[in-house]
C-alpha cells in the first residue's frame, strides 16, 4: 500500500526535530570551544537509536510495513546528514577542527573528502542500514506481540 509521504511526518517529527535539536546543541557547544569529551554527549546517534527502534515498533503495533521503515530510515538519516554538512562546514569554512573533524571522527581523511562521504552515505548506505535495523526490531514486534496486517515488501 503506497503512502502519501505526508503520512510518514507525523509519527516521525518528534524524532526529526530531536536530531535537528541535539545537532544544534552539538554545533553550539563544538563552536564555542567546549571540549571534545563533553559536546560528544550530544549523540544524534542515540537519539536516531531510539527514534528508528519506536519507529519499527510503531509501524509493528500501527499495521504499517517494511516498506514503510524504508521511508522513515530516510526520515531519520536526512537531518543527521544535514547538521553534519553543516558542521563540516564550519570546520571548512573557519579552518578550525571541531567534533564533526577531528581525527577520531574523520579517520584523518581531508576535510572535501570526509563531507563527501557523508552526503553519500547519507543518501545511500546509512538509510539502508537503519532500515535493515529496523526490520529486525520489526519482525521481532509482529513475532512477539502478533501480525502486523502487511508484512511484505
Amino acid at each position: 500500500m503506497k503512502r502519501p509521504l505526508e503520512s510518514y511526518f507525523e509519527p516521525a517529527k518528534w524524532w526529526v526535530i530531536a536530531i535537528i535539536l541535539v545537532g544544534t546543541i552539538r554545533i553550539l557547544l563544538t563552536t564555542m570551544g567546549f571540549p571534545n569529551e563533553l559536546v560528544k554527549f550530544a549523540s544524534m546517534t542515540v537519539i536516531m537509536a531510539i527514534g528508528s527502534v519506536y519507529l519499527a515498533v510503531w509501524s509493528a503495533w500501527h499495521d504499517w510495513n517494511y516498506r514503510d521503515l524504508f521511508v522513515f530510515s530516510y526520515f531519520i538519516t536526512v537531518p543527521y546528514m544535514a547538521v553534519e554538512v553543516v558542521g563540516l562546514s564550519l570546520a571548512g569554512l573557519s579552518g578550525q577542527m571541531n567534533i564533526f573533524h577531528t581525527r577520531e571522527y574523520s579517520f584523518g581523511a581531508p576535510l572535501w573528502l570526509h563531507l563527501t562521504g557523508h552526503i553519500i552515505g547519507g543518501l545511500t548506505w546509512e538509510p539502508w542500514t537503519i532500515w535493515l535495523i529496523c526490520c529486525v526490531v520489526f519482525w521481532l514486534t509482529v513475532k512477539m506481540y502478533g501480525k502486523a496486517a502487511d508484512t511484505r515488501v
